[in-house]
């Protein structure tokens, strides 16, 4: 096995933050759903909500997790509520789907990035099989590593954490939507969703919000 394999091996090998083993816990539905109109209604004022992200906060609500193409993933109702409310202030940056060729353009589509604790682990090995494509490379920043801290013995470490400050500083990173549609002066809040490159696409989302757009 190659130096960039093993190095490899032992970054996916720690812990991560989703899983689809994660136990559901039994909640009342009509308490539950109480609540999530409760926080929705005090964080988005006069604006709008989905009947689907309605259910993702319901599913979040009871189990701390939310379902997305299959995946159970981890979320904090707090991120999710700052970040309605920062937005709402106009103090966080808007995108929308500007892709010349894809289906969500001139829907009036918006996105909000945020991540959570499992996206610094996939961003970590990201980062890493990008920056570092053979042994020749790794090598070649362990030689600097040496001649930086002659006295250290444990240089592998000392990569890897580079790797893993690396990782946090880079632009561009994965983590998770929050999708919304703005119209007639109201914002309308679709769903929460993913932002994995490579593993979700355009058709992707349109097909998981195409019944609930407005």
């Amino acid at each position: 096995m190659s130096i960039r394999d093993e190095i490899s091996a032992e970054l996916k090998a720690l812990p991560d933050y989703e899983t689809t083993e994660m136990e559901s816990r039994v909640y009342n539905r009509e308490v539950v759903k109480e609540q999530v109109f409760e926080e929705l209604n005090y964080h988005i004022k006069s604006n709008k909500a989905s009947p689907l992200l309605i259910e993702q906060l319901m599913e979040l609500y009871e189990n701390g997790y939310v379902t997305i193409l299959g995946k159970k993933h981890p979320y904090e109702t707090v991120d999710i509520f700052s970040s309605i409310n920062s937005l709402l202030k106009g103090n966080m940056k808007q995108k929308d789907f500007n892709d010349p060729d894809s289906m969500l353009r001139g829907r009036n589509l918006f996105h909000i990035h945020h991540s959570s604790s499992f996206y610094i682990k996939y961003n970590l090995i990201s980062y890493f099989e990008g920056k570092y494509r053979n042994d020749e490379a790794i090598n070649e920043k362990m030689r600097e590593l040496r001649e930086t801290y002659p006295d250290k013995e444990n240089i592998r470490q000392i990569f890897i954490n580079c790797i893993k400050l690396d990782s946090v500083n880079k632009r561009n990173k994965s983590g998770q939507w929050l999708i919304y549609q703005k119209k007639d002066n109201y914002y309308y809040f679709v769903c929460l969703y993913l932002h994995n490159k490579g593993d979700v696409n355009d058709r992707m989302l349109y097909d998981f919000i195409k019944d609930y757009l407005i």
